[in-house]
């Protein structure tokens, strides 16, 4: 028997007898019914109330997606909201817990804090009925459907409960009942349908029954041999399967929704086998986690297609794209772990991958749109625990993306993994893949400063090497401020002063405005032990601002800041001669850029007004000149392009600007792209007006442009 056919062996050994519904006669009981409208509600409930109830109640709907909707031909029924339902026995809810406790114990709750919410009151009349349907979670923590009905006079309305090829009939209408309440719960994700009623009226409390979110240990039952033998398993798996299979998936039986994917909140066998699961994979030092399976397939529908047809109930044609991945990860004690979107195969599950596409979570269907055909995707899901040797760890993470690698590391920072890989592994790998094919794009750009204070925080000093010199070398627009004053305060400057060095040698005009101000940040600091680099690295920046090439040349006022700020720390006059001189209008204009840039400088420390003076003389000669011209409105629609961002959308706007022939575009854009187009838009104080276009998907940033630097001038 292979090492795989063991472990689901062993696993179905923890089988606790769970039912996935159970009943009992609750004691008599009056509990002073009270409805709104027509007050005290006798029982058992005669014709003549039941009469009345009827012209108060309303008809009930069922869920479809995230609407509720009604229809009769599948759901018939009247209904309360539980707002318009009290109970005047006090005694009422002290009844209602003992009732549930027998219950709870029966589907494997027993001890879990398992309460019970109102949800509606029901009134069935003759014909009434409720197709097959699955209730999920209305709430969350919602774990299971408690249905008491209340004494009535009736014939007919059994409720059929299935779940994995079972079958339960329960009939509430025995005559020796009829003046005793009786209760039915079932596992909120059984199909089930109740039969039309065929005669009589039958009154039914609803309540959702609903675990508490709580961090509590909840311990399996004893099968202390099964996860011995699951440890020798899984440890087989690590020496023999791992390094090559990659991931172990093992799906749980009941459908859960991400928000309801908690140990604590898992169903029947669900929770012994998944605490078992844990349990042994530390044991065998493999990583483990819950997680929720997700299975996207995009296809053509089958043809023909009326405009009426449900797309629940489209077949699936040719398929365009399909996905595998998990996400929603938890770990063992209940915490959200932020791992992102991973990939998965068929090839990692245990077993159970041809059960995923059973049931569809969700489907969405697209008609034609200009010249693309119609398109229906349909989602899968599945709750699983996944495992993994920790060697595999920062592969893993790094193939999500930098986000995913970043909030990984964050939270093995406070939270260590037992046996898990080592958070300095972990980024060494995400670096090296930075450095190797570049950062995803704008869409999952960290904040600034984020990466270098985890580096800060991880203590490796050759990592902080690594990302200085070859990180920012090939992203210029990762923003090492302000986590970069962690990082020299954690290492020191000297020690990080070559790596520093080289991030200002591989300086570009993309680049500019950030060395500059790693620079300010590295001269303010006062190290002697840094002078030489700190002066090394002024020169370089202040020849590419001052470099004749228009791509080179600095955008916005923060360079010029930053540079001022630098030299005046390290009390360069000559560089500060050199890049004054080396200014000329056509690269930074004086009556803009370069007037403000002293404005600020002498707002944040005035007693640089001596130093700055050479350069607010220079500037007010050129003042002097150009009120003697008049400005010249635009001869047509050109306007200043960009130079600071190579970005394909960046790109598309350079293009809009300098041509003469276009007043406005639109760039439909997600929201991510869109803000940096803002954020450019807004730094280099373009001629452009914008506006949000909520029109089609996604939204378009729509750009007029405008004469503003005609009327500044």
């Amino acid at each position: 028997m292979s090492v795989t056919a063991d472990l689901r062996a062993c696993l179905e050994r923890i089988d606790r007898p769970l039912e996935f519904c159970s009943s009992a006669v609750g004691p008599p009981i009056l509990p002073g019914l009270r409805i709104e409208g027509l007050g005290m509600v006798a029982l058992p409930l005669d014709s003549a109330q039941a009469g009345a109830l009827e012209s108060l109640g309303s008809p009930a709907g069922y869920g479809r997606g995230r609407s509720t909707v009604t229809n009769p031909n599948v759901r018939r029924v009247l209904r309360f909201a539980p707002d318009r339902v009290q109970f005047a026995n006090p005694a009422w809810e002290e009844w209602l817990a003992d009732v549930v406790e027998p219950l709870a114990e029966a589907l494997g709750l027993a001890g879990q804090g398992l309460t019970a919410r109102l949800h509606e009151l029901l009134l069935y009349r003759a014909g009434d009925f409720f197709l097959p349907h699955r209730d999920g979670e209305k709430e969350p923590g919602m774990v299971a459907t408690l249905s008491l009905q209340l004494p009535s006079s009736f014939r007919g309305g059994a409720i059929i409960i299935r779940h994995q090829g079972a079958e339960v009939r329960w009939r509430g209408d025995d005559p020796s009942q009829a003046f005793l309440p009786q209760a039915l719960a079932w596992y909120a994700d059984c199909e089930h349908e109740i039969l039309p009623l065929e005669q009589g009226h039958r009154l039914v409390l609803v309540y959702n029954l609903v675990l508490p979110a709580s961090r509590k240990k909840v311990l399996a039952p004893d099968f202390g041999r099964e996860v011995a033998a699951l440890r020798k398993g899984l440890a087989a798996w690590r020496a023999t399967q791992a390094a090559t299979d990659g991931l172990l998936i093992i799906p749980m039986q009941h459908a859960y929704s991400e928000d309801g994917l908690q140990p604590d909140w898992l169903k029947g066998t669900d929770r012994a086998q998944a605490e078992a699961l844990f349990a042994a994979a530390s044991s065998a030092g493999l990583e483990a986690h819950l997680a929720l399976v997700t299975y996207r397939v995009v296809g053509e529908p089958e043809y023909p297609i009326d405009d009426e047809d449900d797309p629940e109930s489209m077949e699936m044609g040719e398929i365009i794209d399909e996905e595998l991945y998990a996400s929603g990860w938890i770990d063992s004690s209940g915490t959200a772990v932020p791992l992102g979107q991973l990939q998965v195969a068929q090839s990692d599950f245990l077993d159970g991958y041809d059960t995923l596409t059973e049931e569809v979570a969700k489907t969405e269907f697209e008609g034609y749109t200009g010249n693309a055909g119609m398109e229906l995707t349909r989602w899968y899901h599945c709750a699983a625990v996944i495992l993994w040797h920790p060697s595999r760890t920062s592969q893993l993470l790094v193939a999500a993306g930098v986000m995913a690698t970043l909030g990984a590391l964050e939270h093995r920072l406070r939270h260590p993994v037992p046996h898990g890989a080592a958070v300095a592994d972990i980024a060494r790998a995400a670096l090296e893949r930075w450095i190797r094919v570049g950062h995803p794009g704008h869409g999952e750009r960290p904040e600034p400063g984020r990466v270098a204070s985890l580096l800060a925080e991880i203590g490796d000093a050759a990592l902080a090497d690594q990302y200085l010199r070859l990180v920012l070398a090939v992203d210029p627009e990762e923003q090492p401020a302000p986590g970069l004053d962690a990082m020299l305060d954690r290492y020191g400057a000297p020690a990080l002063a070559p790596a520093i060095a080289a991030v200002w040698a591989a300086s570009t005009a993309r680049s500019l405005e950030r060395d500059a101000d790693l620079l300010v940040r590295i001269a303010a600091r006062g190290e002697e032990a840094c002078r030489a680099t700190a002066l090394a690295g002024a020169q370089a920046l202040v020849q590419l601002a001052v470099a004749r090439p228009t791509e080179a040349r600095p955008e916005g006022i923060a360079v010029l800041v930053h540079l001022a700020q630098a030299l005046h720390a390290l009390r360069a006059d000559s560089l500060r001669d050199r890049l004054v001189t080396g200014l000329t209008p056509e690269w930074a204009d004086p009556a803009g850029v370069q007037a403000e840039a002293i404005l600020a400088m002498h707002r944040h420390d005035p007693k640089r007004t001596a130093w700055i003076r050479p350069w607010a003389d220079r500037v007010l000669v050129h003042l002097d000149r150009q009120v003697a011209d008049v400005p010249q409105p635009p001869a047509d629609h050109a306007r200043p392009g960009l130079t600071a961002c190579s970005c394909a959308d960046c790109q598309k706007l350079d293009s809009f600007l300098r041509d003469p022939r276009r007043p406005c575009e639109r760039f439909p854009l997600r929201e991510s792209r869109r803000q940096h187009l803002l954020e450019v838009i807004r730094r280099h104080s373009c001629d452009v007006d914008t506006a949000l276009e909520r029109r089609g998907s996604p939204y378009s940033l729509v750009c007029t442009k405008t004469t503003a630097s005609y009327q500044r001038d």
